[in-house]
């Protein structure tokens, strides 16, 4: 799995996701829904001739809402939550001097 050799995704949260609950088709368009969350869509996919692609698009639609929603739990600055976020991601200390403007 491409997520996984790059480093995007640990391989015990693929290996921890269990099977699909369900799949809706409507035309061109389908989505998924996990077993933890039976309502909510949380893998969606459009059919481009024969074959079905992922929509990244919807699924950046849902990333959003849920790192707003982290970030007012926070109560933290949206750039210092951004900061935040990155130095933990990363192994890097990022400063919130990222959001000036563009370094010469």
């Amino acid at each position: 799995m491409l997520a996984v050799t790059k480093g995007w995704i640990s391989r015990s949260e693929v290996q921890s996701m269990e099977t699909l609950h369900k799949v809706k088709v409507d035309g061109r368009y389908a989505t998924a829904y996990l077993p933890q969350a039976p309502t909510t869509p949380v893998f969606y996919f459009i059919q481009e001739g024969s074959e079905w692609k992922i929509a990244l698009w919807k699924t950046f639609e849902l990333t959003n809402a849920a790192m707003k929603q982290m970030q007012r739990e926070s109560r933290m600055s949206e750039h210092a939550f951004i900061s935040d976020l990155l130095s933990r991601v990363s192994k890097y200390t990022v400063d919130e001097k990222i959001f000036d403007a563009p370094l010469d």
